[in-house]
């Protein structure tokens, strides 16, 4: 995996497919993403799952947290979203499951410890680097810090 400082400040993560990645930490990522951008330190990866909004908050929170996940937080939109370590994902899913919460979203992802917001040139710039990213074949998931207002 390998991140940069892009546009406006905010940071970009590229991983490559699991057939691809580096046999050891800090081996590099592919020459074809690295030539894109200088190193930048991320947060460790992280779960979540995402709630329609309208879903039962009391429920999704008693289910989550008894189940080990960190967080319950509801967004501005009314969405749910239940945060948890990647070695609680699959008890907290099971657990949510079995409550009758069926999230919309629930993986494995890195989360950034920051947002940055971007506009204008900074945001176009920032999605033709995502584009480009997402286009290489050394590439299966791209990660950022950016909020893009377009």
């Amino acid at each position: 995996m390998s991140t940069a400082v892009v546009p406006g400040g905010s940071a970009t993560t590229a991983e490559p497919p699991a057939a691809n990645r580096p046999a050891t930490p800090g081996s590099g990522a592919p020459p074809a993403v690295r030539s894109r951008w200088t190193t930048f330190g991320w947060k460790s990866p992280a779960s979540h799952a995402v709630f329609a909004p309208g879903t039962n908050e009391d429920k999704v929170m008693e289910a989550a947290l008894e189940a080990g996940a960190e967080d319950v937080v509801t967004n501005d939109d009314g969405s749910i979203e239940v945060i948890c370590s990647p070695i609680d994902f699959v008890s907290v899913k099971q657990a949510l499951d079995k409550a009758g919460l069926k999230p919309e979203l629930a993986e494995v992802t890195m989360k950034p410890t920051a947002e940055s917001e971007l506009k204008g040139e900074d945001a176009a710039k920032m999605q033709k680097l995502i584009d480009a990213l997402e286009s290489l074949d050394d590439v299966q998931d791209v990660y950022t810090t950016a909020l893009l207002e377009t």
